[in-house]
């Protein structure tokens, strides 16, 4: 069975319509059609339930879908091992970081690393946090970066604190405090507070909002979930709210959008690397002893 088959597979369970698969796999609806047949056969299952206005996964075909994607992944991840190892390579070390926040956690540092241990290839894996969180548990990061560490299963966790990153806020660039550099929490106190919904680390970025902003005295109003980051910034943009992010998110100011630094005390957040417990290499060890004395020496 040809791994490409598998691959189709996954992309039409994605759109269950054999036109917009195709578009996308930039092959023929009678070409994915005849491959997922042979897949079928293979297989002896049937994998999709098909009318001629809908199409849908069967159970068997749910199960088939979990399943694959973790055996596709990792045959992807050892075809990256193999090209490494052809590269000169002896290890690698793969390396989570949230989105927009790699120049700002890493600096320089990964140069300083990589000149000392060139035969260590450093890899990087970029989502949302918890995405990050995710590749952690599910070994396919060795280790990550975040801020904060009372989401849930971070038990499973050993931290090593690297340095306190300023939090700030977004606000649209209408506001009348848009015009300034930075405000205290208590300007905020009449706005609608954004926060990211079923994420376990924005949830504990809200909580410690909602603690920061009763420590300035009043409650915040909110939180008004958004389904993404992404989400909360047009909003944002459109003057509808505020959200209070790590200084990283300072990358988002534009001319619709202003990043405030927060002058509350405490109004940070400890910027840790993150390794599961008793089951990192050698060369994480490295990374994280290197790293940790990088950043004191700073």
């Amino acid at each position: 069975m040809k791994i490409e088959y598998l691959r189709e597979f996954t992309v039409l369970a994605e759109y269950l319509n054999f036109t917009a698969a195709a578009e996308h796999l930039y092959i023929t609806q009678p070409v994915l059609s005849r491959h997922m047949s042979a897949l079928e056969a293979h297989l002896d299952a049937q994998l999709f339930m098909r009318s001629t206005q809908s199409v849908e996964l069967t159970e068997v075909g749910a199960l088939f879908l979990t399943n694959i994607k973790k055996i596709l992944y990792e045959y992807e991840d050892l075809r990256a091992l193999l090209r490494m190892k052809k590269q000169g390579f002896a290890d690698r070390l793969r390396i989570g970081v949230p989105y927009y926040a790699l120049k700002d956690y890493l600096g320089h540092f990964p140069e300083l690393f990589e000149s000392k241990y060139p035969e260590i290839k450093l890899q990087y894996i970029v989502g949302d946090p918890t995405e990050v969180l995710n590749a952690l548990l599910h070994e396919k990061a060795d280790l990550i970066l975040l801020s904060g560490k009372n989401f849930p299963r971070s038990e499973q966790f050993e931290f090593h604190a690297l340095f306190q990153e300023p939090l700030g806020v977004l606000i649209g660039s209408r506001d009348p405090l848009a015009k300034r550099r930075s405000c205290a929490l208590k300007d905020l106190s009449d706005k609608l507070f954004f926060s990211i919904n079923d994420s376990a680390y924005f949830s504990e970025l809200w909580m410690h909002t909602q603690n920061l902003c009763r420590k300035a005295g009043f409650e915040p109003r909110g939180p008004a979930a958004m389904n993404q980051a992404e989400a909360a910034i047009i909003a944002i943009r459109r003057g509808d709210g505020v959200m209070v992010f790590g200084r990283h998110m300072r990358v988002h100011a534009s001319d619709e959008i202003a990043y405030l630094d927060l002058t509350d005390e405490n109004c940070e957040r400890t910027v840790s690397i993150c390794c599961k417990k008793e089951e990192h290499s050698s060369t994480t060890n490295k990374f994280i002893r290197m790293f940790s004395k990088s950043r004191k020496a700073v």
